[in-house]
């Protein structure tokens, strides 16, 4: 008989492999990109409606520009996007 185990969805966390796959940059460009921890916004019943990462305007140009930041640096993924790099 198979178990599942239910990992609440706030207490998820991903490998520097797995946040820089979810970026799209290797693990080097990672590794030198400043920004805050994942974190995340949740609704009034404590659902996790969005993960995101503030990234500082003190990085690299060139590696700005490779993500897509929102006008206030922010990085923004669904639930489902980030889950799928939990490992």
């Amino acid at each position: 008989m198979t178990s599942r185990h239910f990992i609440h969805e706030h207490h998820i966390r991903l490998t520097d492999a797995g946040i820089a796959q979810l970026l799209g940059l290797n693990l080097r460009q990672y590794h030198n990109l400043k920004h805050t921890p994942l974190s995340y916004f949740t609704n009034k019943n404590g659902e996790v409606m969005e993960y995101y990462m503030i990234v500082s305007d003190a990085n690299d140009r060139e590696l700005l520009e490779q993500l897509n930041l929102s006008h206030n640096n922010y990085l923004r993924f669904r639930p489902e996007e980030v889950h799928a790099h939990f490992v």
